[in-house]
């Protein structure tokens, strides 16, 4: 890994200002795309009527997924709060009873 950031230090030394844009632009666009791909197998961890959990603000939260969004997981709680959250942030429940059936 050594050999490699040397190689590339020295690559990017010879580099002016418009190539070294282009590969930022190139750069970007690959860590964007690892980002989506990381998101995306997150996401589909989690199917409607799954029961989790999340913290927010130092507060457990306990709800059901009643909808997959493209980039969140929309959670409501038994009281009827809705939450569209990270599914980064969100927990399975390991409850062994069936979560409860929450309307819209």
């Amino acid at each position: 890994m050594r050999f490699l950031s040397a190689l590339v230090y020295l690559l990017l030394k010879r580099l002016d200002e418009p190539q070294l844009r282009l590969v930022h632009a190139r750069i970007t666009e690959r860590l964007r795309s690892l980002h989506h791909t990381r998101e995306q197998a997150t996401l589909v961890q989690f199917q409607t009527g799954d029961a989790v959990t999340f913290d927010h603000h130092g507060e457990r939260h306990v709800g059901v997924v009643c909808h997959r969004n493209r980039r969140t997981v929309s959670v409501r709680e038994e009281n009827g709060k809705h939450w569209n959250v990270s599914p980064g942030f969100l927990t399975k429940s390991d409850t062994s009873e069936p979560p409860a059936a929450i309307s819209e």
